[in-house]
């Protein structure tokens, strides 16, 4: 749960605790938060819905005897709950759905990004991918439209983050690679 602190800190009010992150979450990334609607819109900021649960984590993980557990708020919207899974997850594109609009990806190009953690050598039947994570971003924002949204900057950022938190604990053993497609799917469940 330290770790979900500085995570946290960086989207909600800065204080001078905040201003003190970790380079090994925070500094890499910048959310990017993609709206459902006809068009997408994309997000000038972390939306206010989401600053609130993040300021209940925040608060909770300050505590001296840090909760093993917290369960969000019952009546946390599908608006709030997928973009702050997105943020714990360090995905750097969140999507902020609406109620009403649930098919908007179906059918829609979209730019599939997988981490994976390479273990073994060089010799390709010792070597094995892991998934460590996969993620989408519409296509079509990526065409000049999103600031940080561009595909090959997205991969080198994924490739930076990752590599560093790998030297970071001092692991040399394993190898970071991320692989991008684009697809059309008929049906997308976020």
């Amino acid at each position: 749960m330290m770790l979900l602190a500085p995570l946290i800190q960086s989207h909600v009010a800065d204080t001078a605790e905040c201003a003190q992150k970790s380079s090994l979450i925070i500094d890499h990334l910048d959310h990017t938060f993609i709206r459902f609607q006809t068009p997408f819109e994309i997000l000038d900021s972390t939306p206010v819905q989401v600053l609130r649960v993040l300021t209940s984590l925040l608060s909770l993980v300050a505590l001296p005897n840090c909760p093993l557990s917290f369960s969000l708020p019952d009546d946390i919207t599908i608006e709030s709950a997928v973009p702050l899974a997105a943020i714990l997850l360090d995905y750097p594109v969140a999507y902020v759905p609406t109620s009403t609009e649930n098919n908007i990806l179906s059918n829609v190009p979209l730019n599939f990004y997988e981490c994976l953690l390479i273990v073994g050598g060089n010799i390709e039947n010792q070597r094995h991918e892991i998934t460590i994570m996969k993620f989408s971003c519409p296509a079509e924002l990526t065409n000049g439209q999103g600031r940080n949204l561009d595909p090959d900057r997205t991969v080198k950022l994924l490739q930076n983050i990752f590599s560093a938190r790998l030297e970071q604990i001092g692991e040399t053993s394993l190898g970071i690679a991320v692989q991008l497609s684009t697809q059309t799917v008929g049906h997308v469940v976020i």
